[in-house]
Protein backbone atom coordinates (compact mmCIF):
# COMPACT_ATOMS: atom_id res chain seq x y z
CA UNK A 1 0.00 0.00 0.00
CA UNK A 2 2.94 2.46 1.12
CA UNK A 3 4.45 2.19 -2.51
CA UNK A 4 0.86 2.20 -4.12
CA UNK A 5 0.32 5.74 -2.45
CA UNK A 6 4.15 6.96 -3.68
CA UNK A 7 3.51 5.84 -7.00
CA UNK A 8 0.13 7.92 -7.05
CA UNK A 9 1.95 11.29 -5.61
CA UNK A 10 4.61 10.95 -8.09
CA UNK A 11 1.98 10.52 -10.64
CA UNK A 12 -0.26 13.36 -9.59
CA UNK A 13 2.65 15.93 -9.28
CA UNK A 14 4.10 14.69 -12.83
CA UNK A 15 0.41 15.37 -13.76
CA UNK A 16 0.79 19.09 -13.60
CA UNK A 17 5.17 19.76 -13.50
CA UNK A 18 4.35 23.48 -14.06
CA UNK A 19 2.43 24.00 -10.67
CA UNK A 20 4.60 21.60 -8.66
CA UNK A 21 7.50 23.42 -9.55
CA UNK A 22 6.11 26.74 -8.90
CA UNK A 23 4.67 25.23 -5.52
CA UNK A 24 8.23 23.80 -4.65
CA UNK A 25 9.69 27.38 -5.74
CA UNK A 26 6.97 29.17 -3.01
CA UNK A 27 8.37 26.80 -0.26
CA UNK A 28 12.03 27.54 -1.83
CA UNK A 29 11.90 30.98 -0.95
CA UNK A 30 11.07 30.74 2.46
CA UNK A 31 13.50 27.86 3.70
CA UNK A 32 16.29 29.42 1.33
CA UNK A 33 15.53 32.61 3.60
CA UNK A 34 15.91 30.61 6.80
CA UNK A 35 19.28 28.87 5.86
CA UNK A 36 20.84 31.80 4.40
CA UNK A 37 19.69 33.54 7.86
CA UNK A 38 21.74 30.31 9.50
CA UNK A 39 24.55 30.43 7.59
CA UNK A 40 25.31 34.10 8.00
CA UNK A 41 25.11 33.73 11.59
CA UNK A 42 27.27 30.73 12.12
CA UNK A 43 29.77 32.75 9.52
CA UNK A 44 29.86 35.79 11.79
CA UNK A 45 29.92 34.38 15.03
CA UNK A 46 32.95 31.90 13.88
CA UNK A 47 34.65 35.34 12.60
CA UNK A 48 33.49 37.39 15.43
CA UNK A 49 35.56 34.68 17.59
CA UNK A 50 38.59 34.51 15.88
CA UNK A 51 39.29 38.12 15.61
CA UNK A 52 38.13 38.65 18.94
CA UNK A 53 39.65 35.72 20.51
CA UNK A 54 41.21 33.58 18.33
CA UNK A 55 42.45 30.55 20.24
CA UNK A 56 42.25 31.72 23.55
CA UNK A 57 38.36 31.45 23.20
CA UNK A 58 39.21 27.63 24.18
CA UNK A 59 41.81 28.56 26.77
CA UNK A 60 42.35 27.64 30.62
CA UNK A 61 44.78 30.42 32.65
CA UNK A 62 46.19 29.44 35.53
CA UNK A 63 47.62 32.08 38.12
CA UNK A 64 48.66 32.55 41.47
CA UNK A 65 45.44 33.23 43.44
CA UNK A 66 47.22 36.76 45.25
CA UNK A 67 43.59 36.58 47.67
CA UNK A 68 44.59 33.15 49.06
CA UNK A 69 45.36 33.79 52.91
CA UNK A 70 47.29 29.83 52.25
CA UNK A 71 49.61 31.54 49.56
CA UNK A 72 51.37 28.45 47.92
CA UNK A 73 52.98 30.98 44.86
CA UNK A 74 52.85 30.96 41.45
CA UNK A 75 52.81 27.74 39.27
CA UNK A 76 55.65 25.76 38.06
CA UNK A 77 56.32 23.39 35.60
CA UNK A 78 55.88 20.75 38.17
CA UNK A 79 52.30 21.77 37.74
CA UNK A 80 52.31 21.77 34.49
CA UNK A 81 53.16 18.18 34.16
CA UNK A 82 50.35 17.90 36.57
CA UNK A 83 47.80 19.69 34.03
CA UNK A 84 49.10 17.31 31.16
CA UNK A 85 48.57 14.35 33.17
CA UNK A 86 45.05 15.37 34.65
CA UNK A 87 43.39 16.80 30.83
CA UNK A 88 45.38 14.31 28.80
CA UNK A 89 43.88 14.61 25.48
CA UNK A 90 41.57 17.83 26.52
CA UNK A 91 44.94 19.97 25.97
CA UNK A 92 45.77 21.06 22.10
CA UNK A 93 48.84 23.28 23.45
CA UNK A 94 50.80 24.60 27.18
CA UNK A 95 52.63 27.29 27.33
CA UNK A 96 54.01 29.42 30.31
CA UNK A 97 54.91 32.98 30.84
CA UNK A 98 56.51 35.56 32.51
CA UNK A 99 55.60 39.39 32.33
CA UNK A 100 57.32 42.15 33.39
CA UNK A 101 57.98 45.57 31.73
CA UNK A 102 61.56 46.65 30.69
CA UNK A 103 63.58 49.71 29.22
CA UNK A 104 64.24 48.67 25.51
CA UNK A 105 66.82 50.56 23.76
CA UNK A 106 67.95 50.61 19.77
CA UNK A 107 70.39 53.54 19.43
CA UNK A 108 69.08 56.87 20.39
CA UNK A 109 65.38 55.35 20.50
CA UNK A 110 64.32 54.20 23.77
CA UNK A 111 60.58 52.68 25.25
CA UNK A 112 59.27 51.02 28.03
CA UNK A 113 57.93 47.75 26.98
CA UNK A 114 56.36 44.58 28.01
CA UNK A 115 58.85 41.39 28.05
CA UNK A 116 57.60 38.45 27.86
CA UNK A 117 59.00 35.16 28.38
CA UNK A 118 57.72 32.12 27.21
CA UNK A 119 58.21 28.41 26.63
CA UNK A 120 55.75 25.70 25.03
CA UNK A 121 52.99 26.03 22.62
CA UNK A 122 53.37 30.04 22.69
CA UNK A 123 51.81 30.52 19.00
CA UNK A 124 48.29 30.25 20.30
CA UNK A 125 48.39 32.78 22.11
CA UNK A 126 50.48 35.42 19.73
CA UNK A 127 47.86 34.59 16.87
CA UNK A 128 50.00 36.74 14.92
CA UNK A 129 51.61 36.00 11.53
CA UNK A 130 55.39 36.29 11.23
CA UNK A 131 56.71 39.38 8.54
CA UNK A 132 60.17 39.06 8.47
CA UNK A 133 62.99 36.70 10.37
CA UNK A 134 62.34 33.38 11.58
CA UNK A 135 60.17 32.01 14.99
CA UNK A 136 62.48 30.35 17.82
CA UNK A 137 63.76 26.86 17.88
CA UNK A 138 63.00 24.24 20.03
CA UNK A 139 67.10 24.60 21.51
CA UNK A 140 66.59 28.48 21.78
CA UNK A 141 63.00 28.62 23.50
CA UNK A 142 63.94 26.00 25.94
CA UNK A 143 67.85 27.66 26.29
CA UNK A 144 68.61 30.76 27.35
CA UNK A 145 70.39 32.61 24.13
CA UNK A 146 70.06 36.26 23.85
CA UNK A 147 67.28 36.03 20.99
CA UNK A 148 64.03 37.86 20.86
CA UNK A 149 61.13 38.83 18.95
CA UNK A 150 59.84 42.02 18.12
CA UNK A 151 56.22 42.72 18.13
CA UNK A 152 55.38 45.56 15.00
CA UNK A 153 54.75 48.47 16.82
CA UNK A 154 57.76 48.14 18.96
CA UNK A 155 59.96 47.15 15.93
CA UNK A 156 58.48 50.52 13.87
CA UNK A 157 59.04 52.53 17.49
CA UNK A 158 62.71 51.17 18.20
CA UNK A 159 63.40 51.30 13.99
CA UNK A 160 62.29 54.30 12.98
CA UNK A 161 64.00 54.92 9.79
CA UNK A 162 66.51 51.63 9.61
CA UNK A 163 65.71 49.71 6.47
CA UNK A 164 67.66 46.70 8.46
CA UNK A 165 65.96 45.09 11.55
CA UNK A 166 66.24 41.43 11.96
CA UNK A 167 69.52 40.68 12.96
CA UNK A 168 70.45 43.91 14.89
CA UNK A 169 70.58 43.86 18.64
CA UNK A 170 68.59 46.31 20.75
CA UNK A 171 68.68 46.40 24.40
CA UNK A 172 66.90 45.31 27.23
CA UNK A 173 67.35 46.98 30.63
CA UNK A 174 70.73 46.84 28.99
CA UNK A 175 71.43 43.59 28.07
CA UNK A 176 72.37 43.10 24.33
CA UNK A 177 69.60 40.96 22.34
CA UNK A 178 69.73 39.57 19.01
CA UNK A 179 66.42 40.13 17.39
CA UNK A 180 65.85 37.24 14.70
CA UNK A 181 62.16 37.94 13.98
CA UNK A 182 59.39 40.74 13.97
CA UNK A 183 56.26 39.99 13.84
CA UNK A 184 53.28 41.57 11.64
CA UNK A 185 49.37 42.97 12.87
CA UNK A 186 47.77 40.76 14.95
CA UNK A 187 44.69 38.53 14.18
CA UNK A 188 43.04 38.75 17.38
CA UNK A 189 42.18 41.36 19.65
CA UNK A 190 43.95 39.19 22.81
CA UNK A 191 47.11 39.45 20.44
CA UNK A 192 47.71 43.01 20.75
CA UNK A 193 49.18 43.21 23.69
CA UNK A 194 51.96 41.45 21.78
CA UNK A 195 52.08 44.17 19.46
CA UNK A 196 54.55 46.51 21.59
CA UNK A 197 56.40 44.01 23.42
CA UNK A 198 59.62 41.94 23.10
CA UNK A 199 59.68 37.93 23.09
CA UNK A 200 62.31 35.96 25.01
CA UNK A 201 62.85 32.44 25.66
CA UNK A 202 61.47 31.73 29.02
CA UNK A 203 64.90 31.10 30.84
CA UNK A 204 66.15 33.78 29.69
CA UNK A 205 63.99 36.37 30.57
CA UNK A 206 65.81 36.33 34.04
CA UNK A 207 68.77 37.76 32.72
CA UNK A 208 66.60 40.64 31.83
CA UNK A 209 64.94 41.56 34.70
CA UNK A 210 66.44 44.80 36.56
CA UNK A 211 68.68 44.28 39.59
CA UNK A 212 66.37 43.17 42.59
CA UNK A 213 63.31 42.75 40.89
CA UNK A 214 63.46 39.18 39.65
CA UNK A 215 60.68 37.90 41.72
CA UNK A 216 60.33 34.43 40.48
CA UNK A 217 62.30 31.33 40.77
CA UNK A 218 63.32 29.76 37.42
CA UNK A 219 60.49 26.82 37.39
CA UNK A 220 57.88 29.75 38.23
CA UNK A 221 56.13 31.63 36.19
CA UNK A 222 53.60 34.25 36.31
CA UNK A 223 50.67 32.38 34.21
CA UNK A 224 50.57 29.00 32.48
CA UNK A 225 48.24 28.80 29.83
CA UNK A 226 46.60 25.87 28.72
CA UNK A 227 44.59 25.72 25.34
CA UNK A 228 42.02 23.06 25.02
CA UNK A 229 40.62 21.41 22.16
CA UNK A 230 37.24 22.20 22.37
CA UNK A 231 35.85 25.64 24.03
CA UNK A 232 32.84 23.38 25.66
CA UNK A 233 35.73 21.89 27.47
CA UNK A 234 36.61 24.69 29.27
CA UNK A 235 34.18 24.35 32.27
CA UNK A 236 34.96 20.77 33.62
CA UNK A 237 38.47 21.30 32.64
CA UNK A 238 38.39 24.32 35.57
CA UNK A 239 37.58 21.86 38.02
CA UNK A 240 39.47 19.13 37.10
CA UNK A 241 42.50 20.69 37.22
CA UNK A 242 41.63 22.95 40.62
CA UNK A 243 41.40 19.23 42.26
CA UNK A 244 44.68 18.15 40.80
CA UNK A 245 46.59 21.27 42.11
CA UNK A 246 44.35 21.56 45.68
CA UNK A 247 45.79 17.37 46.11
CA UNK A 248 49.77 18.56 44.88
CA UNK A 249 49.60 21.83 47.06
CA UNK A 250 47.82 20.46 50.18
CA UNK A 251 45.03 22.44 49.40
CA UNK A 252 41.31 20.73 51.38
CA UNK A 253 37.81 22.09 49.46
CA UNK A 254 37.57 24.28 52.90
CA UNK A 255 40.13 26.39 52.00
CA UNK A 256 39.91 28.42 49.28
CA UNK A 257 41.75 26.84 45.91
CA UNK A 258 45.84 28.09 45.83
CA UNK A 259 45.19 29.43 41.72
CA UNK A 260 42.94 31.05 39.66
CA UNK A 261 41.39 29.96 37.14
CA UNK A 262 40.18 32.46 34.72
CA UNK A 263 38.25 31.47 31.43
CA UNK A 264 38.59 33.69 28.66
CA UNK A 265 35.78 32.07 26.70
CA UNK A 266 33.35 33.91 29.08
CA UNK A 267 34.12 37.59 27.36
CA UNK A 268 33.84 35.32 23.96
CA UNK A 269 30.51 34.01 25.13
CA UNK A 270 29.23 37.82 26.65
CA UNK A 271 30.21 38.62 22.72
CA UNK A 272 28.28 35.82 21.20
CA UNK A 273 25.13 37.18 23.36
CA UNK A 274 25.16 40.29 21.71
CA UNK A 275 25.54 38.56 18.65
CA UNK A 276 22.70 36.19 19.10
CA UNK A 277 20.45 39.19 20.38
CA UNK A 278 21.36 41.43 16.61
CA UNK A 279 21.07 37.71 14.94
CA UNK A 280 17.14 37.71 16.35
CA UNK A 281 16.48 40.25 13.95
CA UNK A 282 17.39 38.23 11.12
CA UNK A 283 16.04 34.66 12.44
CA UNK A 284 12.63 37.00 12.35
CA UNK A 285 12.93 38.22 8.99
CA UNK A 286 13.50 34.86 7.89
CA UNK A 287 10.94 33.58 9.66
CA UNK A 288 8.48 35.81 8.25
CA UNK A 289 9.41 35.07 4.94
CA UNK A 290 8.93 31.34 5.62
CA UNK A 291 5.51 31.75 7.26
CA UNK A 292 4.26 34.02 3.91
CA UNK A 293 5.99 31.10 2.30
CA UNK A 294 3.76 28.88 3.90
CA UNK A 295 0.26 30.87 3.52
CA UNK A 296 0.99 30.97 0.08
CA UNK A 297 1.92 27.40 -0.51
CA UNK A 298 -1.39 26.21 1.59
CA UNK A 299 -3.28 28.32 -0.44
CA UNK A 300 -2.02 27.09 -3.51
CA UNK A 301 -2.28 23.63 -2.21
CA UNK A 302 -5.80 23.67 -1.06
CA UNK A 303 -6.70 25.20 -4.64
CA UNK A 304 -5.02 22.57 -6.27
CA UNK A 305 -7.09 19.80 -4.06
CA UNK A 306 -10.33 21.93 -4.98
CA UNK A 307 -8.97 20.93 -8.30
CA UNK A 308 -8.64 17.14 -8.10
CA UNK A 309 -12.07 16.82 -6.30
CA UNK A 310 -13.50 14.29 -9.12
CA UNK A 311 -10.23 12.48 -9.38
CA UNK A 312 -10.30 12.09 -5.56
CA UNK A 313 -13.86 11.08 -5.94
CA UNK A 314 -12.83 8.32 -8.41
CA UNK A 315 -10.09 6.96 -6.11
CA UNK A 316 -12.59 6.93 -3.39
CA UNK A 317 -15.24 5.07 -5.20
CA UNK A 318 -12.44 2.58 -5.92
CA UNK A 319 -11.91 1.42 -2.38
CA UNK A 320 -9.14 3.85 -1.58
CA UNK A 321 -10.13 5.02 2.26
CA UNK A 322 -9.93 8.67 4.00
CA UNK A 323 -6.53 7.59 4.91
CA UNK A 324 -5.23 6.53 2.22
CA UNK A 325 -6.19 10.12 0.57
CA UNK A 326 -4.96 11.98 3.73
CA UNK A 327 -2.05 10.23 3.31
CA UNK A 328 -1.48 10.63 -0.18
CA UNK A 329 -2.07 14.58 -0.12
CA UNK A 330 0.55 14.57 2.91
CA UNK A 331 3.43 12.58 1.00
CA UNK A 332 2.46 14.98 -2.31
CA UNK A 333 3.30 17.86 0.17
CA UNK A 334 6.73 16.21 1.92
CA UNK A 335 7.46 15.33 -1.77
CA UNK A 336 7.34 19.28 -2.51
CA UNK A 337 8.79 20.55 0.80
CA UNK A 338 11.75 18.74 0.04
CA UNK A 339 11.81 19.20 -3.53
CA UNK A 340 11.45 23.23 -1.98
CA UNK A 341 14.60 22.76 0.17
CA UNK A 342 17.09 21.31 -2.35
CA UNK A 343 15.56 24.73 -4.21
CA UNK A 344 15.88 27.26 -1.43
CA UNK A 345 19.45 25.48 -0.78
CA UNK A 346 20.95 26.00 -3.91
CA UNK A 347 19.53 29.99 -3.70
CA UNK A 348 20.56 30.26 -0.44
CA UNK A 349 23.91 29.29 -1.30
CA UNK A 350 24.21 30.84 -4.71
CA UNK A 351 23.73 34.42 -2.44
CA UNK A 352 25.95 33.16 0.40
CA UNK A 353 28.59 33.68 -2.88
CA UNK A 354 27.53 36.91 -3.89
CA UNK A 355 26.94 37.97 -0.13
CA UNK A 356 30.70 36.65 0.66
CA UNK A 357 32.54 37.57 -2.69
CA UNK A 358 30.52 40.98 -3.40
CA UNK A 359 30.06 42.48 0.17
CA UNK A 360 32.68 40.47 2.24
CA UNK A 361 29.62 39.09 4.64
CA UNK A 362 30.62 35.46 5.68
CA UNK A 363 28.20 32.69 5.22
CA UNK A 364 29.16 29.59 6.46
CA UNK A 365 27.41 26.50 5.06
CA UNK A 366 27.81 23.50 6.76
CA UNK A 367 26.11 19.99 7.48
CA UNK A 368 23.94 21.49 10.70
CA UNK A 369 22.92 24.32 7.62
CA UNK A 370 21.94 21.28 5.75
CA UNK A 371 19.74 19.38 7.73
CA UNK A 372 18.16 22.78 8.75
CA UNK A 373 17.17 23.35 5.32
CA UNK A 374 16.42 19.93 4.35
CA UNK A 375 13.97 19.32 8.09
CA UNK A 376 12.36 23.00 7.22
CA UNK A 377 11.32 22.15 4.07
CA UNK A 378 9.39 18.66 4.70
CA UNK A 379 8.06 19.86 8.00
CA UNK A 380 6.86 22.90 6.49
CA UNK A 381 5.30 21.24 3.32
CA UNK A 382 3.92 18.79 5.66
CA UNK A 383 2.26 21.24 7.56
CA UNK A 384 1.00 23.96 5.16
CA UNK A 385 -0.49 20.53 3.70
CA UNK A 386 -2.13 19.03 6.24
CA UNK A 387 -5.41 21.10 6.13
CA UNK A 388 -6.02 20.93 2.11
CA UNK A 389 -5.26 16.89 2.62
CA UNK A 390 -7.76 16.34 5.90
CA UNK A 391 -10.03 18.34 3.66
CA UNK A 392 -9.96 16.01 1.19
CA UNK A 393 -10.02 12.75 2.89
CA UNK A 394 -13.74 14.31 4.41
CA UNK A 395 -15.23 14.66 1.05
CA UNK A 396 -18.35 12.67 0.14
CA UNK A 397 -17.90 11.09 -2.90
CA UNK A 398 -20.91 11.02 -4.67
CA UNK A 399 -21.05 14.83 -4.00
CA UNK A 400 -17.36 14.98 -5.88
CA UNK A 401 -18.89 13.20 -8.68
CA UNK A 402 -21.34 15.38 -9.11
CA UNK A 403 -19.41 18.78 -9.06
Amino acid sequence: MGQTLFALALLALRARPLRAFLMALTLGAGTGAVSLAAAVLIGYSEQIERAAFGAYARALVVTENWASPQRSGPPTTGDIARLRDTLGERIEGVAAWRISRADVRFGAQAREMFLFGVSGDYRFELDTPLSEGRLFTAEELEGAERVCLLGAAAARELYRLERRRVGQQVRVNGIACEVIGIFGEPRARTADRYDEAVIVPFRASMRYYESGSARLAPNEADQVTLVLRDRRMVRPAISDADRALRRARGAPLTQPPPFRFADPSAPAQAIQRQRDSAGGLLIVVAAISLIAALVGYGSSTLSAVEMRRRDIALQMSSGAGRLDILFQIMLESALLGLAGALLGAGVSWGAGQVLQHGFSIPAVYDLRVAVLTGAIGVLAGLVAGAFPAWKASRLPPALAVRQ
